[in-house]
């Protein structure tokens, strides 16, 4: 069996009726590269993608195992909009709390909102609502990632260590900012990071939801940072900032040889 036949199979055990919710049998694919690495791309309904024996997602389950864990290169997770109370949450706990090491996944999709989103999509940490450094957590595991795309902004671990590889980042507020621009900004271990996209706090139907944007000081910490040498293309989604704020960050951002873009999610 290929390796897509042999992760299709699982699926099938795993997944009560598979084959009504992937009739054209397409919930994963599989991208082959050389020295027998290879991509994965897999799509989820959310609800039905628990293990049966456990609260663990199927997919991070797989990606676990021994004939798997240290052959993936990259992971791209897509997902229907389904949740539970308006949220549909990524708990990763059995990737950082196995003892497993991803050293040759370079790039890491995790599912993503979009400006269509009934059930906003977060990363937990033994958690429903929390990210509690789960992403930082998770950089431990892979050593050699390039770029990671996330729904929530990581908290301070994420920051705590030496000199990390990454080069292309895209995050989205969650719930919680957690200060991640400011962060990012004084942060000294990205210094390959050229390219940044992020999503700023974009609950709207709740009270004062502006109160829990990032502000614009934070955004100028980072147009202004000195710490983030590679830098180059930055992309803000959804600020909460005005327009006289927005042309003061762009010219900080061309100052240090950054090209700066405000754009919404629904225009993306």
């Amino acid at each position: 069996m290929t390796v897509e036949e042999q992760i299709k199979d699982i699926l099938e055990k795993e997944i009560e009726d598979y084959s009504d919710y992937f009739p054209d049998d397409d919930a994963v694919r599989i991208r082959h590269e050389n020295d027998g690495l290879f991509a994965l791309e897999y799509h989820s309904f959310w609800h039905n993608d628990f293990r049966k024996t456990s609260d663990d997602h199927i997919i991070f389950h797989i990606m676990q195992m021994p004939e798997y864990a240290h052959r993936i290169s990259a992971v791209t997770i897509t997902s229907e909009d389904a949740g539970v109370n308006g949220v549909q949450y990524w708990d990763i706990e059995s990737l950082i709390d196995s003892h497993t090491v991803f050293d040759h996944l370079k790039v890491l999709i995790l599912p993503m909102n979009d400006a269509e989103s009934h059930n906003g999509k977060i990363i937990t940490y033994k958690d429903m609502y929390d990210e509690s450094n789960a992403l930082g957590l998770l950089l431990n595991k892979c050593p050699a990632l390039k770029k990671l795309v996330a729904p929530s902004a990581p908290g301070p671990l994420f920051f705590e260590r030496e000199e990390y590889g990454l080069e292309e980042l895209e995050i989205q507020t969650g719930f919680d900012h957690q200060d991640f621009i400011a962060n990012l900004s004084r942060s000294t271990c990205f210094k390959n990071l050229t390219s940044f996209s992020f999503r700023d706090y974009a609950e709207d139907y709740m009270e004062n939801y502006q109160s829990h944007c990032t502000k614009f000081d934070d955004y100028m910490l980072l147009m202004t940072s000195d710490t983030l040498p590679s830098l180059q293309s930055i992309v803000l989604f959804d600020t909460c900032i005005d327009d006289g704020q927005k042309e003061a960050l762009i010219k900080a951002a061309s100052a240090k040889g950054r090209t700066l873009n405000f754009l919404s999610l629904a225009e993306d």
